[in-house]
């Protein structure tokens, strides 16, 4: 799948960090896992602690996270259901914007899979 989420120019790596927690969320809700508790709403709560008690509980039910730089992959019974992607970023102005702090702006362009996303 391909998205694109528009950023602030400063706001790369917190944008970038935000959409790989939504995605990584999404999958393991989606998964019927009890892993809620461990899973804030947002990414500027997901502490240390919430993410040891998630990788105990993911271990439990077979579940692995493999990180890879930037990028992520979740596999289930030695079968990948979900792969993150780094995202590519392209820097865009807006020429109408009279601010010119404000012309200057981030496309985020997110490449992902999700078997869970095609079934539901």
């Amino acid at each position: 799948m391909n998205k694109v989420i528009l950023l602030n120019k400063n706001d790369a790596s917190i944008g970038e960090e935000e959409a790989k927690y939504e995605f990584l969320k999404f999958n393991l809700l989606s998964m019927g896992l009890p892993v809620a508790e461990y899973l804030p709403e947002t990414y500027d709560n997901f502490t240390v602690n919430f993410r040891i008690k998630l990788r105990e509980t993911l271990f439990k039910y077979q579940v692995f996270i493999k990180e890879i730089g930037k990028e992520m992959q979740i596999w289930v019974d030695n079968k990948l259901i979900a792969e993150w992607k780094r995202p590519k970023f392209v820097l865009k102005c807006d020429g109408e914007e009279i601010n010119p702090s404000k012309r200057l702006y981030l496309e985020m362009h997110l490449d992902y899979y999700s078997s869970l996303e095609m079934e539901s």
